[in-house]
């Protein structure tokens, strides 16, 4: 079966970006762009896509769902947070999933290089939080026209308990810890500038919750880890969303259970829908014959996009009419 799923694998070139922030640090941003298309370069849709955790623009999933909106004909965008894909951190930050500081300086530049081009933000479990924090925080005075949450964590303290179940939760919490760690050791220079960071305790955390108390809580200044995960939590900051957001999750998600989404919250949203189906698990969504066809989750995906950019007029038009 590996070899069907590598095969349905788009090999991409994407031309990369390096972006200085403000703050001095950089992140990686790498473009795919099908030049033959007719469409205007200027006002070409282009699709902002925020990896998971610990992914990049390499990532299976961002390879298929990039190819699946470069064939569409729109212009897509991944954003590397800082350190991942073997870049080296400028200063003593890294990311984290309650701060939208680096988005918001991302979609600022894309909006500079192409302020007549449409532009949907896709964020994949941690990159669905981050980009969640940034519609919430700009309100209707969102960049985007729209957004789609794949495999989204609503509830931060739920995913840890969820994530530390056995067997198999507790093996791929544990393969996620070691991917942070080593960006940490690939930057322990720097980050030793901290004075907070124990690199001895730091290299024994077997768990996200570990890493989150060593590294994330004292890097973005939280006293506890229960505070970082109220923060990083969207559940119960929907009503301050003003930008159509479609969520998709799946009832088995290792690590969001089906009780953590709020379906409540979401009913009574104005902006925000979901979709949620049995099975899933994260970021998976396969159906019908493994790996022989594309995944309800790039079928979706293909039919919202579409619709939200070749429909944008009456997308406003139906909000409006709802405020």
């Amino acid at each position: 079966m590996g070899f069907y799923l590598r095969a349905l694998i788009p090999k991409l070139q994407y031309k990369r970006e390096v972006l200085r922030l403000s703050d001095g640090g950089q992140v990686n941003l790498d473009w795919l762009d099908d030049e033959s298309s007719t469409s205007d370069s200027a006002t070409k849709p282009t699709v902002l896509f925020l990896p998971g955790l610990t992914g990049n623009s390499q990532a299976e999933y961002l390879r298929v769902l990039c190819g699946q909106a470069r064939n569409l004909g729109y212009r897509c965008v991944v954003f590397n947070n800082r350190g991942t894909g073997n870049s080296k951190l400028l200063t003593p930050r890294i990311y984290c999933a309650s701060n939208c500081e680096d988005l918001t300086e991302v979609v600022n530049h894309i909006k500079s290089k192409y302020p007549d081009a449409p532009l949907m933000g896709t964020g994949i479990s941690m990159g669905s939080m981050i980009l969640f924090h940034y519609l919430r925080q700009m309100g209707d005075k969102s960049k985007m026209i729209a957004a789609m949450l794949i495999s989204p964590i609503w509830n931060a303290h739920e995913a840890n308990k969820s994530s530390e179940q056995p067997v198999l939760n507790i093996m791929f919490n544990r393969h996620l810890a070691r991917e942070l760690i080593r960006v940490v050791k690939r930057n322990k220079d720097l980050l030793s500038a901290h004075p907070d960071l124990d690199f001895d305790r730091i290299y024994k955390c077997e768990t996200i919750r570990d890493f989150d108390i060593e590294v994330t809580c004292k890097l973005f200044n939280y006293k506890h880890v229960d505070d970082y995960y109220y923060d990083a939590s969207l559940y119960d900051k929907l009503h301050f969303i003003k930008t159509p957001i479609l969520a998709i999750s799946a009832g088995d998600d290792m690590y969001q259970p089906y009780s953590a989404i709020p379906l409540k919250g979401i009913a009574e949203s104005s902006h925000v829908a979901t979709v949620v189906t049995c099975r899933g698990g994260h970021i998976g969504f396969l159906d019908g014959l493994p790996f022989l066809k594309t995944t309800y989750m790039e079928r979706l995906f293909t039919q919202y996009v579409s619709a939200v950019f070749q429909h944008q007029e009456e997308l406003v038009k139906c909000f409006d009419e709802t405020e």
